[in-house]
């Protein structure tokens, strides 16, 4: 990962923070940072995602697995939304798919992180979905 994109989304999330009045705990706050920054480089890992086929294929017992799809899973709803309405999937596909993950994961290992990121992932889908909508500025200033 490329440093310069971690603090990238570190300002525009910080700066979504302030716009919308959210106050995202500071786990997933970085949580949300480190997938943006993490997938920015990957993003075809992602677009060629088969997410159907993957959450079949999940077992209770691949963890690594299981995280990234549901990774996957946040970072399409939040910055690709309307990625399989073409197709007639809805956001929402994706989205349960990634709280189904990130369950999972918390059932798993009780871990309290998960249980947030499944509790709050709609919102955080949403938030994600306005930070980067709202990022032109970046973007227009070759940052």
């Amino acid at each position: 990962m490329n440093d310069s994109y971690y603090y990238i989304f570190y300002n525009m999330v910080k700066e979504n923070n302030e716009f919308t009045g959210a106050d995202l705990p500071e786990d997933i706050e970085v949580y949300i940072i480190m997938l943006l920054a993490y997938y920015t480089d990957r993003p075809l890992d992602v677009l060629e995602t088969n997410f159907g086929l993957s959450f079949l294929q999940i077992s209770k017992n691949k963890y690594k697995f299981t995280k990234e799809l549901g990774d996957k899973s946040l970072f399409v709803s939040g910055v690709f939304p309307d990625l399989g309405v073409k197709y007639g999937i809805k956001k929402s596909y994706y989205q349960d798919i990634g709280i189904s993950c990130y369950e999972t994961i918390s059932e798993k290992n009780k871990n309290n992180l998960f249980t947030r990121l499944s509790k709050y992932f709609y919102f955080l889908s949403d938030f994600i979905n306005h930070t980067v909508t709202n990022s032109k500025k970046y973007i227009n200033h070759g940052i």
